[in-house]
């Protein structure tokens, strides 16, 4: 897939740097839906509905953490390392939030980076893991950097979807959630929204993301997030 847009540009480079130590991004929020919608133009997939809704504009790489990830001083500090050559953390969300020192020609603000993480699901993970009702990062790392803790986000890791980003330097990949996953995240957020009146104004646009997911899902996604759904509703029981 060819990127030529400001912020995809700056999503290749991080995922470039990152890739050299192993560690993949998965790109969730506005982008993440974004590059999706990309995937589905290019595939000629028929979807739901055609055509759907255009994506909106963001300015923002929502970035979710795999559960290794999230265990591994290692890995926090090679990613605390790399943001901090062109990052600031943002000081009422520190340190999972982080705005870029520098504005990108072509965009309105400082490109936000938000790091989330679903709490591990493993015992041994667990173990190893600091978790707090806002935050997660290595146990006993002196890392400054942690993930915003997203319970919702458990299905990310499990189901993502592989994109390969192209630009003049050649192929990068990146993960995006699958649509399954979005409406889970979606949902949640929209729910939030409606119940926290400091919220309420992010409602429609919510609202709006839900609509778009399922309008852009194909049979194959449908049927995989249907078997996702009884999947979870058995494991529940």
């Amino acid at each position: 897939m060819k990127i030529d847009d400001p912020l995809g540009m700056e999503l290749i480079r991080l995922a470039r740097k990152l890739e050299l130590y192993e560690i993949r991004l998965i790109v969730g929020g506005g982008y993440g839906l974004l590059l999706k919608t990309k995937l589905s133009i290019e595939t000629k997939l028929r979807t739901r509905i055609d055509p759907f809704p255009a994506a909106r504009s963001t300015d923002d790489l929502d970035f979710f953490l795999q559960a290794e990830i999230v265990a591994s001083g290692e890995n926090f500090r090679t990613i605390q390392s790399i943001l901090d050559d062109d990052y600031e953390p943002i000081s009422n969300a520190k340190y999972y939030q982080f705005r870029k020192k520098e504005m990108i020609f072509g965009l309105s603000r400082p490109v936000k980076v938000d790091i989330l993480a679903a709490p591990p699901e493993s015992p041994e993970l667990i173990e190893v893991t600091d978790i707090d009702s806002r935050r997660i990062k290595p146990k006993g790392q002196e890392t400054k950097l942690h993930a915003r803790r997203c319970d919702e986000a458990v299905f990310v890791e499990r189901t993502a979807i592989q994109i390969a980003l192209t630009d003049s330097d050649g192929i990068v990949d990146v993960f995006v959630p699958h649509p399954f996953a979005y409406l889970f995240l979606k949902l949640n957020a929209l729910a939030d929204s409606i119940a926290e009146p400091r919220k309420e104004g992010k409602a429609p646009n919510h609202a709006f993301d839900i609509y778009r997911i399922l309008a852009m899902m194909t049979e194959p996604e449908w049927n995989e997030a249907v078997k996702f759904a009884q999947r979870e509703g058995e494991h529940q029981q």
